[in-house]
């Protein structure tokens, strides 16, 4: 569980993140939550910080679709190994 949404798969990671497909309760629903991996150095905390922010206003740009609602919240995780 990370706050209210349980996780059920992996959908894929790369070097910034991991994605995975969640459910929310509140709004019976399936999610993407993108997990970004803790950066490395203040370097790379400030280009994933970035990136984060300009892929998230992307998708706030979607929201006015009907089918494509969307929630973004920002958490951070270690890298795999």
């Amino acid at each position: 569980m990370i706050g209210r949404y349980r996780l059920t798969s992996l959908l894929g990671q790369g070097g910034m993140a991991a994605v995975y497909r969640a459910y929310d309760p509140r709004f019976d629903r399936d999610v993407a939550i993108k997990m970004l991996y803790a950066p490395t150095s203040e370097d790379d905390d400030a280009l994933s910080t970035i990136k984060f922010e300009q892929e998230a206003r992307i998708i706030a740009g979607l929201e006015h679709w009907p089918s494509s609602p969307s929630t973004t919240s920002a958490s951070t995780m270690a890298a795999p190994t």
